[in-house]
This record gives C-alpha cells, structure tokens and sequence, in this order.
C-alpha cells in the first residue's frame, strides 16, 4: 500500500506531477487513490473545495528502483473554474507554487488534466480551461501529459465511450497529436498508479513547464507569461460581458 505525506524533506529530489483541471473533476479524489489514504479533502459541491496548491510527497516511489533518491509530489490544485475567482487569481498561487519548485530543482515528472466524463457537452468554459491548461504546460510539455477522463460508472459504459472518442477526435486532437495520451481512472488505486506509472516510465524530467522556463529562466512577472495574458484577457472579457448584462438590467428596471 502505498503512503502519501504532506510533509517535505530535504534529502531527496522531487519530481513533481501537477493535476490540474475544472473544479468537480476529481483531483483531490485521484491522489488519494494514488496514495490510498485520505490526504486532500473531497468535495461535493459546485465550489471548489482546493483552494490553494497543495502538495503531496510519496516516498519512496513503489516499482522503480531507478527513481531511488527521488520522491513524487502530487500537487493538487484549484479547479480553473472557481466560482467566485478569475483564472488570474486561481493561476497565481499555482504558478508561484511551480515556479518556487523548479529554483529548488525539482524536476516534472509529467502532467495531468482531468475531465468529468459525465459532463455531456464540451463548452465555452471547457474550451478557456483546456487553452488555459496548454499555454501553461507549453508545446514541449504535451508528450508528457494524460487527459485522464474520470467520473466512469455515473453513466453507461457505451455512452461514455462515444463521448470519449468524440474528445480524442475533436477537442484533444492537437494534445495527442504532440505526445499527449488518454487514460481513464476507474476510481481505485490500481488504475490511479497505472496512470501515474504512463508518466514514470517516459523517464524524461528535464523539459519544465513553460511557465516556469518564463517566471525562472525569462525572469517574467505572471502577466507577461503566456498563460498569464491569456487568462487575464478571458478575465476582462468575463468582466466586460458582466458589466454589459448590469447595464442591460439596470435599463430595463428603469423602463419598468
């Protein structure tokens, strides 16, 4: 059984493995399977229930000799469509947490991105979150990254499936076509570690995210980096929609 800590030591290099992904997507419940106990708190709302990055440590890593001396951290993270918070203040913490890592040379051992398999249409919000997810990884990044596909058993297994297929030939198209793959998690700690073990065994640490090659290495601030213009351009649109519908309300209350 594997053991799960929230406590970092100074002996070992990390190798660290962000899940990212929309709130309600099943971060939290996926590294506890990994684990298998519970280290991040499970939520059953609308909110997200992670509100800042936390990491956490499995040492050492089961059925990699190779990898002795080296610890994988998990870190989970807030949903990108927290409902009350724009992407830029959800993103910051996120990044600094990643940015602060890569200084400490820590390595990334690969990306998740998890998608509720039960939701049934892929829209507008999906879309800003999937860009925002790739313009943080960047292109050199997508040969290590799995779009793993959870919420399996809420439906029926054919209609799943088709939805699935439909993913990986429309919206996932320029992800796989760079490397990325596609995994399901069947909510058990053996198809948890047969995800986390697709990532392992590429044994290529050395690419960073591109976010963290622009906050460290280009010496950036958040808003020049690729990700942080766009998600500051969706949070101006966002505010600009919002603004247009108060001024709509606002005159059809005074014809009233």
């Amino acid at each position: 059984m594997v053991q799960g800590s929230s406590k970092a030591s100074k002996n070992l290099k990390d190798i660290v493995i962000p899940v990212l992904g929309p709130t309600g997507s099943g971060k939290s419940t996926f590294i506890n399977h990994v684990v298998g106990s519970e280290q991040t708190k499970v939520g059953n709302r609308t909110t997200s229930c992670t509100t800042k990055p936390k990491p956490v440590y499995v040492d050492p890593i089961p059925d990699f000799p190779a990898l002795k001396g080296y610890r994988l951290v998990l870190l989970d993270t807030p949903g990108f469509d927290d409902t009350y918070k724009s992407d830029v203040e959800i993103l910051k913490p996120i990044v600094a947490w990643l940015a602060d890592s890569r200084r400490r040379g820590a390595l990334i051992g690969g990306v998740l991105y998890l998608h509720d398999i039960s939701v049934k249409r892929f829209n507008s919000t999906a879309c800003q979150n999937l860009r925002t997810f790739t313009h943080l990884c960047g292109d050199d990044c997508m040969k290590k990254t799995v779009l793993v596909t959870t919420n399996w058993g809420l439906g029926t297994n054919d209609e799943f499936h088709s939805r699935e297929s439909e993913m990986k030939a429309k919206h996932w198209t320029p992800i796989i076509q760079t490397g990325g793959e596609v995994r399901s998690f069947l909510r058990n700690q053996e198809s948890a570690w047969d995800i986390i073990t697709t990532l392992l065994q590429c044994a290529d640490f050395q690419d960073p995210l591109l976010v963290q090659q622009q906050l460290v290495d280009g010496r950036m601030g958040f808003l020049e980096t690729k990700v942080g213009r766009h998600s500051d351009s969706v949070a101006k649109k966002q505010e600009d929609k919002r603004n247009k519908l108060e001024e709509t309300k606002n005159r059809f209350c005074v014809v009233q």
